[in-house]
């Protein structure tokens, strides 16, 4: 996944690992946030390919896309 989508490894595990301990911490709260994978494979694709923006909190944004 990292090397399809040019995101080192170091920074996935750090996403990977800030998203789980943000949901530790929601999980009592109806708005938790989950870190479930999502299998972008299975989207539709056209010629522009798919765009993701997984918005994190406090103004930070995590986009993904395949052209």
């Amino acid at each position: 996944f990292c090397k399809e989508n040019s995101i080192s490894y170091p920074s996935f595990n750090a996403w990977k690992r800030r998203l789980t301990t943000e949901e530790q911490l929601n999980s009592d709260s109806k708005d938790s946030i989950s870190s479930d994978f999502i299998d972008l494979s299975q989207l539709s694709t056209s010629q522009n390919g798919w765009r993701v923006t997984l918005k994190l909190g406090n103004g930070v944004e995590l986009e993904l896309s395949q052209h």
